[in-house]
């Protein structure tokens, strides 16, 4: 097996902890651009990532947004993941105040449970320490909350087919 295959959902990687951009456009292609260097995601995506934006905002409020691709573009994953950016001058999300953009890639509908879990990783006392932790160390940490599709550490269990 792969090292990239054996690796957790978010990887210490695709966390970014002090950016700036100039629109939620450049928040998105930096998302969709961390995703594809983590090997989640072809190239397509980003155009996937913005046809959904079009169609509507992925800032869902409380500072958060959760880009992600068009449907059409499932193809163009190549593994469930998941990258962090965090903005601490905010961004204007077409209206909305955005400071955390988690940007996902779920293979099959695996994106419903990453999607369940971010809010219940928020709601801890620190959210950002997780975070924080991930990024000083050698290997990933996982910061979703264990579940149905999510090992006891937190790390996405591969299911077949």
């Amino acid at each position: 097996m792969e090292e990239r295959e054996r690796a957790g959902i978010l990887e210490k990687e695709g966390i970014a902890l002090h950016c700036s951009c100039e629109s939620y456009k450049d928040a998105v292609c930096k998302c969709a651009a961390m995703l594809i260097e983590g090997g989640y995601v072809g190239e397509r995506y980003l155009e996937g990532m913005l046809k959904r934006e079009e169609s509507f905002s992925t800032a869902i409020g409380n500072l958060l947004a959760i880009p992600h691709g068009e449907m059409e573009y499932k193809e163009e994953i190549l593994r469930t993941g998941m990258v962090v950016c965090v903005y601490p001058e905010g961004i204007d999300w077409k209206g909305e105040p955005v400071k955390l953009v988690i940007g996902i890639a779920a293979k099959g509908e695996e994106h419903m449970d990453i999607l369940e879990r971010i809010p219940r990783c928020l709601k801890k006392k620190r959210p950002w320490k997780p975070l924080r932790q991930t990024q000083r160390r050698k290997k990933s940490t996982p910061c979703l909350p264990e579940g149905p599709a999510y090992d006891n550490n937190g790390y996405f269990k591969s299911r077949p087919g």
